[in-house]
């Protein structure tokens, strides 16, 4: 799924901050006045139909149907906060928008802001949102989130009318459910490939994040383990080697680049990294799997193991959630796979620290009452259990 841009605006009660997103989901629910329409340039505007609502990459709704002075025009409709977006987003060269035939905005354009254009040749019409809206902006914001905060409240209810003790059971179960799904692909994998070439590609589609797995994956396989370690590479000529980069709305510290300087600092202090993590000893602890996860993190050293791997295995390059991330979707799976015994790491897996989750799963743990706990934190189990959850059932909004 695609990034969104957000936007700090004035407020009753001082700034908000507005995704994009709420943007869409006005003009894809037309919770605005569908009187008097018109384009910014002045022709009549009826939304016969506003489009498919498109989450991936490319325009924010396809297939739309609008009637534009009187003539009936089939396709695309971007959103954004002002006009200039358009180009700032490097939309009137990118292929994927010159199908569009509406330019939606929040805000007025200024006198001599210039137009959409599709590939520098058509302008597109737009169409200034604000002065339709049937609440301020952060009346929308409020009950778009108290939409979805309720939501949660209610799944979290059903959970609710079971004892603790069978809330907490049954979600380890749907965060196995999940475990069993990573040691078989990760399984798998190593039945394709060697030990040291798949640890490579795991570490670098986490490093790459949801949106941007896919070319990092195919870094990894056109330039294996030892050509990072050899330092012949720069995070330039990796970026340029291959294509399919999302960067649009990205946070600087997520941008690939970044992620490169990255792992190339983690291979060049640990070029044997993937031997390291398959001969490094975690003691058993299947007896221990019904610890709580403060008495197992105890007992087997949990944190001190979350340090030693910063540090011993990635050289210090990697730490935090996207370390966390890095153990419980890559490292823990794959030990599993090739020693064939998934018994003997799940318990670290569900005790593990958690990784980078959306703000939702913390939600729907406090709203089930299984946080904050002292014997039980927040851990890769309990939101590996939630995730689980919303994938069974998606939340909606």
């Amino acid at each position: 799924m695609k990034a969104h841009s957000v936007a700090e605006l004035p407020g009753l009660y001082g700034p908000i901050t507005v995704s994009e997103l709420l943007l869409q989901k006005i003009w894809a629910q037309r919770e605005f006045s569908q009187d008097h329409l018109a384009t910014n340039e002045g022709q009549s505007l009826e939304i016969i139909h506003p489009g498919r609502w498109n989450r991936q990459e490319g325009p924010d709704f396809r297939g739309a149907e609008l009637k534009i002075g009187g003539e009936i025009r089939r396709g695309d409709v971007e959103v954004h906060f002002h006009m200039k977006d358009w180009a700032a987003h490097g939309h009137g060269t990118n292929p994927e928008f010159r199908d569009v035939v509406l330019h939606v905005v929040l805000f007025p354009p200024q006198s001599l802001a210039s137009p959409a254009m599709t590939e520098g040749v058509n302008a597109i019409p737009v169409f200034v949102l604000l002065p339709h809206l049937l609440h301020d902006i952060e009346e929308y914001a409020n009950l778009d989130s108290l939409g979805a905060f309720e939501e949660i409240m209610a799944r979290a209810a059903v959970w609710l009318e079971y004892p603790e003790h069978e809330r907490r059971a049954r979600l380890r179960e749907k965060a196995l459910t999940r475990w069993n799904q990573k040691v078989r692909f990760a399984s798998s994998r190593l039945e394709s490939s060697s030990w040291e070439a798949v640890c490579h590609q795991y570490a670098m589609e986490v490093l790459g994040y949801r949106r941007n797995r896919a070319p990092m994956s195919n870094l990894a396989t056109r330039f294996p383990l030892d050509r990072f370690a050899q330092g012949e590479l720069t995070p330039d000529a990796l970026f340029t080697a291959v294509t399919g980069w999302k960067l649009a709305g990205l946070r600087p510290a997520n941008h690939p680049r970044h992620r490169l300087v990255q792992y190339l600092q983690w291979t060049a202090a640990a070029p044997n990294w993937p031997l390291r993590m398959r001969t490094y000893s975690w003691e058993d602890s299947m007896s221990d799997s019904a610890m709580s996860t403060a008495a197992f993190r105890s007992a087997h050293r949990l944190t001190e193991k979350r340090c030693m791997l910063a540090d011993k295995l990635t050289g210090g390059a990697l730490s935090g959630s996207r370390l966390d991330t890095l153990v419980c979707d890559a490292l823990l799976p794959l030990l599993a796979a090739v020693t064939n015994n998934p018994a003997h790491f799940e318990p670290y897996w569900l005790h593990w620290f958690g990784g980078d989750v959306p703000d939702a799963y913390g939600e729907f743990l406090r709203a089930s009452c299984l946080l904050p706990s002292r014997d039980y934190p927040k851990s890769n189990g309990l939101l590996q259990g939630v995730l689980q959850v919303f994938l069974e059932q998606p939340v909606c909004g």
